[in-house]
């Protein structure tokens, strides 16, 4: 058990480093269903399979095709996509943030007893780890404010996201009800028209 708890790790890590690596954003939500199906994967080598349902029925799921429903509404050019580029600082930040984060959870895991770390599978799970009630009552009484604020979290950053995206459209003229068609399409009409 505790080789496939560190081959879904490892493949989590890699996973998620090319999903924030990708320019394209399809690319990039191709690697995120990757890196949540490794998730899941460990939350069912920690005994907590319900969580590993949820992992995937609601985030490699609902969670990710909604990402693609925005996706697909921005609709970002390849010329868009090229002409985006990142200051030197923000890799570098999210470098040395990552690694502060790893030494945390490496220091987490092993701080207690350095050099005499529990394999996985020798720690022993509470009654009931990982079945609905206790994930029910977990979330819904200690942390139901938490659990309602990632949700206006999410909703947040999607609205966000389709105003950053559709900021350079004009507004519609008034008494109009779209936009007018592109100049090369209005062309061909003429064309038609006079023909």
């Amino acid at each position: 058990m505790d080789a496939l708890y560190f081959a879904f790790s490892a493949i989590a890590v890699y996973t998620a480093l090319m999903m924030v690596t990708r320019r394209h954003p399809i690319y990039a939500a191709g690697w995120m269903l990757a890196c949540l199906a490794s998730v899941a994967g460990i939350f069912v080598t920690l005994h907590a399979s319900f969580l590993g349902v949820i992992q995937v029925l609601l985030y490699a799921g609902a969670i990710l095709v909604l990402f693609l429903f925005v996706i697909m509404l921005l609709n970002p050019s390849k010329e868009e996509l090229e002409a985006e580029r990142v200051a030197l600082w923000q890799p570098v930040a999210g470098l040395v943030l990552g690694c502060f984060f790893a030494g945390l959870l490496v220091w987490a895991v092993l701080g207690d007893a350095p050099g005499k770390a529990i394999p996985f599978s020798e720690y022993p799970a509470p009654d009931g780890f990982g079945s609905t009630t206790d994930f029910g009552a977990t979330i819904y009484d200690r942390y139901v404010v938490a659990f309602e604020l990632i949700s206006v979290l999410i909703i947040a950053a999607i609205a966000a996201v389709i105003l950053v995206g559709k900021r350079n459209l004009r507004p519609a003229r008034p008494g109009r009800t779209s936009e007018p068609a592109p100049p090369a399409h209005r062309e061909t009409t003429e064309e038609a028209v006079h023909a």
